[in-house]
């Protein structure tokens, strides 16, 4: 009788713990994919690796079960009692902003680049530009701002700005050149509105269609302006939102352009982040070859529309040869304001 009990109390055990690992796996899983984080692999062990310990923690902390549900306790918690960030990338500013934490150094000026490395970033832009005019294609070149570049009210009070960044040097440094360059400081002069979402690091749709026209006027090209486009009410969940509450992410309201786009993709599309994205329009006219990052989200649309052709680069070294094989007429690049040191760390194949 006492041998069948403890045969029941195991096999039952066994049970429990199988279904635990399955629900543990299925939840760890979701979580996963809320936090865009990669669940680590189980490690293999072998004898006297001294890495084995910290990997099989590393795999096991991943799996937590219901960790992106406990994660946002701790946020409500955090933010409603003690009015900080539970989330290290994000900065929990006033009036429901938020800012994106690799920022900060650009904004308290504590990483300045050096006098050589503006010289070395004009210098390269320099021979881009040349490469682009040997090509006779058009060339120009923008930083998007940080948002607490264009919109500091919101920040801490204990987050003290700078006198002088990176951005400001190098815009003072391109005056004294024949680059052609968009200095998109002014932005919100155009409107009474934030064009950057609250709870994102971008420009919200209208923050990237003034910068669109703003591009497209100093290129000199002939565009629709979108002005009177009628707008409708559009959603938004920020990525600095999704960090913070993964489970429970609110989505901020917009008016976008209610306009039907008449061009298409070449090859199948996974999402705006795809390495290198190609459209075509029939309607458009000319060649674009567009080097960018995540701040060209929101105005690749608008530059597919205009252009009988586009090829849209996220590589990293950009690669100039492709004015060649795209036969374009237009190169833009663009690149955020906490990238700029990227242009040196990074140089551009010119051929």
């Amino acid at each position: 009788m006492k041998k069948k009990i403890i045969q029941t109390v195991f096999f039952t055990l066994c049970i429990l713990f199988c279904l635990s690992v399955g629900i543990s796996s299925f939840f760890s899983s979701a979580d996963a994919q809320l936090e865009r984080r990669e669940v680590a692999d189980m490690p293999e062990f072998v004898y006297g690796d001294a890495t084995w310990g910290e990997r099989l923690n590393e795999a096991l902390t991943s799996r937590t079960p219901f960790r992106a549900a406990a994660l946002t306790a701790k946020t409500l918690l955090l933010e409603k009692v003690f009015h900080t960030s539970a989330v290290e990338q994000v900065i929990l500013g006033s009036d429901g902003w938020l800012y994106f934490n690799d920022t900060t150094a650009d904004y308290l000026g504590t990483e300045p680049l050096s006098a050589q490395e503006i010289t070395q970033i004009v210098d390269t832009l320099q021979r881009m530009n040349a490469y682009c005019n040997e090509q006779s294609a058009k060339f120009i070149f923008t930083v998007a701002p940080n948002k607490n570049t264009l919109y500091p009210a919101h920040m801490p009070p204990r987050y003290l700005r700078g006198d002088d960044s990176n951005y400001d040097r190098l815009t003072d440094a391109l005056r004294g050149t024949d680059i052609p360059f968009v200095d998109f400081h002014s932005l919100p002069q155009n409107s009474a509105e934030p064009l950057y979402y609250r709870t994102d690091t971008h420009w919200n749709a209208e923050g990237a269609l003034i910068a669109y026209n703003t591009l497209m006027d100093a290129l000199e090209l002939p565009h629709a302006d979108y002005r009177d486009t009628p707008r409708v009410n559009g959603e938004k969940v920020g990525d600095l939102e999704l960090m913070l509450h993964p489970t429970r992410p609110r989505a901020e309201t917009e008016r976008v352009p209610d306009y039907a786009f008449s061009y298409s993709y070449i090859g199948r599309l996974r999402s705006e982040e795809d390495i290198t994205i190609q459209t075509v329009n029939s309607d458009g006219s000319g060649s674009l070859l567009m080097f960018r990052d995540s701040f060209g989200n929101a105005l690749l649309p608008l530059l597919a529309e205009h252009f009988n052709a586009a090829y849209f680069s996220r590589a990293v070294p950009i690669d100039l040869s492709l004015i060649e094989s795209q036969q374009a007429d237009t190169v833009i690049y663009e690149i955020a304001e906490r990238n700029l040191r990227n242009i040196i760390d990074y140089p551009p194949i010119i051929p």
